[in-house]
C-alpha cells in the first residue's frame, strides 16, 4: 500500500492526495520553503520547464523490473512538485512503448510533463561488458542543496557536463561540497569494505535508485556517509542501477 508523505503545515498547498483504489496522485501547490523529507531530500521542489522521468528494465521473461518501486518514486516526486500523475496511465504508456511481443531486453523510458503529457520510448539494451567500468572523479563538487540531485527529471545538466569531460573513463564519480561521495552520472555507488557493502546516504545529494532501494530492503547493502578516501581504499567498487543492475567499477 502506498502512503502519503507528510505535508508540512507551513507549506501553502491544496489537494495533495493519493487514492490507492484508483492509483491517482493529484497534487498542486506552492512551495514556500526547502524543507526536507526524513531521507534528507527536499520535501518540495519546482519542476519548472523540465519533466519527471523513469527508466525501467523490461525483459521477455519477467516483464518490467521493479515496476512498483518506480511508480512509487514517480508518484512521490509528482506530489512534491505539484504535478498530476495517474499511475494507471503511466503504466499504459510504458506497456505501449515496448510494442507487440518484443524479444529483446529493453530500456523503457517514461516522461511526464508539468502539464500532464505522457511520453514513452524503448530501446534495446546491448550486453553489459564483463570488464569493470572505468571511473574518474568529477572536477568540481555538486550542490547538495539542489533538489534536482534528488529527483529523477530531464534536468541532467550536472550529469551531462561531467560526462562530457569523462574521457577516457565511461562514467564520473560525484561528490558534494563537504567531500562526501554521492553517485555517478549513470548509477548509484556501492563499495565493499571489510567484507560489507555500503552505499552513500541520500542526504549527501543523490537520486535514490530503485535497485539501490531494493538492495537496502533486502539487507544486502547498508547506507553510510562515504568519503573519497573510503572509495579509493575500497576492496571493490560497484555501480548499480535498475537497468544494468551490478557492474564492477575501477577508478583511473
Amino acid at each position: 500500500m502506498i502512503k502519503n508523505p507528510t505535508i508540512p503545515r507551513n507549506i501553502a498547498q491544496r489537494c495533495f492526495s493519493l487514492s490507492t483504489s484508483s492509483s491517482l496522485l493529484y497534487g498542486t501547490g506552492v512551495n514556500t520553503s526547502l524543507e526536507t523529507t526524513l531521507s534528507g531530500a527536499p520535501a518540495h521542489f519546482c519542476l519548472g520547464r523540465y519533466e519527471l522521468t523513469e527508466s525501467l528494465l523490461w525483459t521477455p521473461e519477467e516483464g518490467f523490473f521493479l515496476m512498483d518501486l518506480h511508480m512509487r518514486r514517480l508518484l512521490d516526486a509528482a506530489q512534491r512538485c505539484g504535478v498530476t500523475v495517474w499511475a494507471w496511465r503511466a503504466m499504459n504508456v510504458l506497456h505501449h512503448a515496448i510494442g507487440p511481443a518484443p524479444k529483446d531486453r529493453l530500456k523503457v523510458r517514461l516522461r511526464v510533463s508539468p502539464c500532464g503529457m505522457y511520453r514513452g520510448d524503448a530501446k534495446v539494451i546491448p550486453p553489459t561488458p564483463t570488464e569493470p567500468l572505468l571511473l574518474r572523479w568529477a572536477s568540481a563538487p555538486i550542490d547538495s542543496t539542489s533538489p534536482y540531485m534528488y529527483y529523477k527529471t530531464t534536468n541532467r545538466s550536472v550529469y551531462d557536463k561531467n560526462l562530457a569531460e569523462s574521457s577516457p573513463a565511461g562514467d564520473v564519480m560525484l561528490y558534494n561540497e563537504r567531500g562526501e561521495v554521492t553517485e555517478t552520472c549513470l548509477a548509484n555507488i556501492v563499495i565493499k569494505r571489510d567484507g560489507r557493502l555500503f552505499t552513500p546516504v541520500i542526504r549527501c545529494g543523490l537520486l535514490g535508485g530503485t535497485f539501490r532501494r531494493s538492495l537496502i530492503d533486502a539487507g544486502e547493502i547498508e547506507e553510510t556517509i562515504l568519503t573519497r578516501e573510503d572509495v579509493e581504499s575500497a576492496e571493490q567498487i560497484y555501480i548499480v542501477n535498475s537497468v544494468r543492475k551490478w557492474r564492477p567499477g575501477q577508478l583511473i
